[in-house]
């Protein structure tokens, strides 16, 4: 289901809080919803996934990429514009058979996603940051009710993490409310953004942008 789908259940009352990859959700929340608990984040990096090759620098030249992310097209095609990149979508049970029954040469998927399900078998290599800026919140979850709603939000504010750890993961979703783009959605952007905050809770930004030809 998608996010507006599972939102308008949590509206209806058909269900009293819903779970999100904090990356869906819009950089403004309704005034209907609030974000009650944010768990522990995952790895926000993303994966390089192949039966074939160890690495992106690995690709033979014409090789096919499989990903349907304007922001890792983009970062691909500025270290690699040899390959073809071809949209894949579907979860990630279906992208990574369609990997294994080789329609792809490679496929890059987030790496919390793989962890969580068990899935790592097929990842060749994490990509570092600087070579593919994840997502704003990638590898994070967001726990949203109904706003007023105090009874699930006390249900929920358990799974939250501890103070540090939900400051590191709320300055990095505020990029993407601050930064130029913000307002468009995550498959529209071509750019990945990435925050972290130090002892002192400074933050330190980092941005990549890039143009898909």
């Amino acid at each position: 289901m998608f996010t507006k789908e599972i939102e308008e259940a949590l509206a209806d009352g058909h269900i009293d809080l819903a779970v999100h990859s904090l990356k869906d959700l819009p950089t403004e929340l309704s005034e209907q919803f609030e974000i009650a608990a944010v768990p522990q984040r995952e790895d926000p990096r993303d994966a390089f996934c192949s039966k074939k090759y160890s690495s992106i620098e690995e690709l033979p030249q014409g090789a096919l990429v499989g990903t349907s992310s304007l922001r890792r097209e983009a970062q691909l095609k500025a270290i690699r514009p040899d390959v073809v990149v071809h949209p894949l979508r579907g979860n990630v049970d279906t992208r990574l058979r369609k990997l294994e029954s080789g329609d792809y040469d490679a496929i890059i998927l987030a790496t919390a996603g793989l962890n969580r399900l068990g899935r790592t078998e097929v990842v060749r290599q994490i990509l570092p940051i600087e070579i593919m800026c994840p997502a704003a919140g990638q590898g994070a979850l967001a726990i949203e009710t109904r706003a007023q709603d105090e009874s699930s939000a006390g249900i929920s504010r358990p799974c939250g993490h501890t103070r540090r750890n939900r400051l590191r993961t709320r300055v990095a979703q505020e990029t993407r409310r601050r930064l130029p783009g913000s307002h468009r959605s995550k498959c529209e952007a071509a750019g990945g953004r990435v925050a972290s905050a130090s002892r002192r809770c400074q933050p330190r930004w980092k941005l990549a942008r890039a143009r898909v030809a």
